[in-house]
Formats: C-alpha cells, structure tokens, sequence
C-alpha cells in the first residue's frame, strides 16, 4: 500500500524530462538540467575539472 502512494507522489522516470523544466537527455538515455557555459566555467574553476571528482 505504501509503494502504490509513493508511485503517485514521483510520477516522473529517468527516462522522461519533468514537466516545465528545462533538460536535455544524457549519453545514458536519462534527462538532466541543462547547464550554461558561464556556469561550467564556475564549476571548471571551483573544482579543477568539468566531470565528477
């Protein structure tokens, strides 16, 4: 009973963009926030390196 009330509360997959944001899909098939070049500039210079740690 409890999974049926979590299922309606998280509609969404990873395979589809939630509604009304801005996402592209990824190499792995999921959606993910898009992200600007200033912002990757930011993440470039705070972390030494575009990809995770």
């Amino acid at each position: 009973m409890a999974n049926n009330f979590y299922a309606q509360m998280l509609p969404a997959a990873q395979q589809e963009p939630a509604f009304g944001k801005n996402m592209v899909k990824n190499n792995a098939g999921g959606y993910v926030f898009q992200v600007s070049p200033e912002t990757r500039l930011d993440r470039f210079l705070i972390l030494g390196t575009e990809s995770g740690s």
